[in-house]
């Protein structure tokens, strides 16, 4: 559309007719966009909570085979705690296989094409920044990984540490250990506190890496087509379209939190 409008500018075009099939096209395809967008809805609202609901049912089945001396030495409402967030967890998972890998996926191999049919070496420079994007997304997302079970499991001993003082209200105050309850819970507050700082931060370091490598990724790119299209190598309507594809990766791979 872009090449059209610049030819347009000097020669006698009937731009409707010119444009037609672009234009078509491009509406074609955010209509299927559209579609595919309210199938996935659909096929959310329909298998999610079933998906959810026979995880509880599997992990209590499973729970309730455990002997008498698993559930002295646990808190009750730890055990809940860790049967609602491994729920949530799995629906996560699932979700996140969806958004976090197939849309990349699809995301990287379009715009490697379409790259490749503009300038076959901004191919090979997005294929080789791609993996290197994952590898060190990879290596610093492990220790992101680390922190955050240790805050997943300090939150379900606080959650469960909470229900189990709230259910049993009456002996806290018959035996008088109000107090104690209360220094109990302010001392897993502050270790649940410390570990959240702890994740966020290790978090805002890899962001700040992986931004950093997308701010390379985009120099390297406007350096090679400015170059070729002063070269008249490549139009207009090529410059644009990989500049909004390095935008467009860039965004997706950010936002999936490899």
């Amino acid at each position: 559309m872009l090449d059209t409008l610049q030819i347009s500018q000097s020669d006698s075009v009937n731009l409707f007719l010119a444009l037609k099939d672009p234009v078509i096209i491009y509406i074609g395809l955010n209509l299927f966009m559209n579609l595919t967008n309210r199938v996935y809805d659909y096929f959310s609202l329909k298998v999610m909570p079933v998906f959810n609901k026979n995880i509880v049912v599997g992990i209590t089945k499973y729970i309730q085979k455990h002997s008498h001396t698993y559930f002295q030495n646990h808190f009750g409402g730890s055990i809940v705690s860790k049967i609602s967030t491994a729920a949530d967890a799995a629906e996560d998972i699932l979700e996140s296989i969806i958004h976090h890998f197939f849309q990349p996926l699809l995301t990287f191999i379009i715009s490697t094409y379409a790259m490749y049919l503009v300038y076959p070496p901004l191919a090979i420079i997005l294929i080789v920044w791609t993996l290197l994007f994952i590898g060190i997304s990879y290596l610093l997302s492990r220790h992101v990984h680390v922190l955050s079970q240790e805050l997943s499991e300090s939150s379900t001993v606080l959650v469960g540490k909470l229900i189990d003082s709230i259910t049993n209200i009456l002996a806290v105050h018959l035996f008088a250990r109000r107090k104690y309850e209360v220094k109990f819970l302010t001392s897993s507050l502050k270790e649940r506190s410390e570990k959240a700082q702890e994740l966020r931060w290790s978090d805002l370091k890899r962001q700040a890496v992986m931004e950093g490598m997308a701010n390379i990724l985009v120099v390297i790119l406007l350096y090679y087509i400015i170059n070729e299209r002063q070269k008249n190598n490549i139009s207009i309507g090529d410059f644009a379209l990989v500049l909004a594809l390095s935008i467009s990766i860039i965004d997706i791979l950010l936002s999936s939190k490899m």
